[in-house]
């Protein structure tokens, strides 16, 4: 990795560049809270370009309280953001706001989230994905649920497959958000796909221009009101 932190308390990390990396640009383990990193760039890394993890469950080590702000993640190989639980032994990450970002040319997702509570994802641009430009929660254990995540007033354009995959979620607030494909031929095939977000709310989001459709696939106990799909 470029810059490792473990167990990080009250930091302040800005004007950083970490590029070229074998696996990440920035990584956060075991226990990171209150902490701001603000006009970083991290890019040509051959994994993510910046990636949180808390400890395990036993070890009680939790990441949360960290903004992520006005940087600038691209041309990393896996995602550009990575809030990702290795498995369901390891506790979550908790209040991570993700803010005024740029996310581009991620070789899988752009920003990819699971095993998380109250992600806050507000005002990123997340472009040229080469899979979902972000992707919310993971099959196969409701541990990789994502709990009360927001999706506010981001622009999601020219990806390979979704704008935003909402895969395993649980009142998740999408709202205000321009999801769009403008390229010749398009690529971004949906701006949203659905698979498990139970009480969870889409509405007032843009969503025209996509290769296939506004919105597909179905989930339980959902509210898609007020978007522009057409």
């Amino acid at each position: 990795n470029g810059i490792s932190f473990t167990s990080l308390t009250g930091g302040r990390i800005e004007r950083v560049e970490s590029y070229n990396n074998i696996l990440k640009g920035f990584v956060f383990s075991d226990t990171c809270s209150n902490i701001l990193i603000n006009e970083v760039e991290s890019h040509s890394n051959d994994q993510d370009g910046i990636a949180f993890t808390s400890g395990t469950i036993a070890s009680g080590l939790v990441c949360r309280d960290v903004t992520i702000a006005n940087s600038f993640f691209h041309d990393n190989s896996l995602y550009g953001i990575g809030l990702v639980m290795p498995s369901s032994s390891y506790a979550r990450t908790e209040n991570i706001i993700l803010s005024n970002n740029q996310v581009k040319n991620s070789g899988s997702y752009g920003i990819e989230i699971f095993g998380t509570k109250s992600p806050i994802i507000v005002g990123n641009l997340v472009e040229s994905s080469d899979n979902h430009g972000i992707d919310l929660g993971s099959v196969g254990d409701s541990a990789f649920r994502v709990w009360n995540p927001v999706v506010a007033n981001n622009v999601i354009k020219n990806g390979a497959t979704q704008g935003l995959r909402l895969q395993s979620v649980v009142n998740a607030s999408v709202v205000g958000n321009v999801i769009y494909d403008d390229q010749t031929p398009k690529t971004q095939t949906y701006a949203i796909g659905l698979n498990d977000a139970i009480g969870s709310v889409i509405e007032n989001n843009q969503l025209v221009g996509n290769l296939n459709g506004a919105i597909t696939g179905t989930a339980a106990l959902i509210f898609i009101r007020g978007n522009n799909e057409n």
